[in-house]
């Protein structure tokens, strides 16, 4: 009903993420989102990872993307 308006609707999924509320210590990684270390198969990612997959799903580059979910969990699934 509104993609005539520009509206867009895309969801993300997330698996294990390494934050203080899942026991892992707080913590900037303080790098830049081309420079994110790879997580390991089946491991927990940094919150940096969450927020750089919503990123993408709010720029112009994923504008062809809606009704969309974006599974970012390291393999857990």
């Amino acid at each position: 009903a509104f993609a005539a308006k520009g509206v867009r609707i895309n969801a993300l999924c997330p698996g294990a993420v390494a934050t203080a509320m899942t026991g892992y210590p707080d913590g900037d990684l303080g790098l830049s989102g081309d420079a994110l270390p790879m997580v390991e198969f089946k491991g927990r990612a940094a919150p940096e990872y969450m927020a750089e997959s919503v990123l993408f799903m709010a720029s112009h580059r994923a504008a062809g993307m809606t009704g969309s979910y974006m599974v970012v969990d390291a393999g857990q699934t």
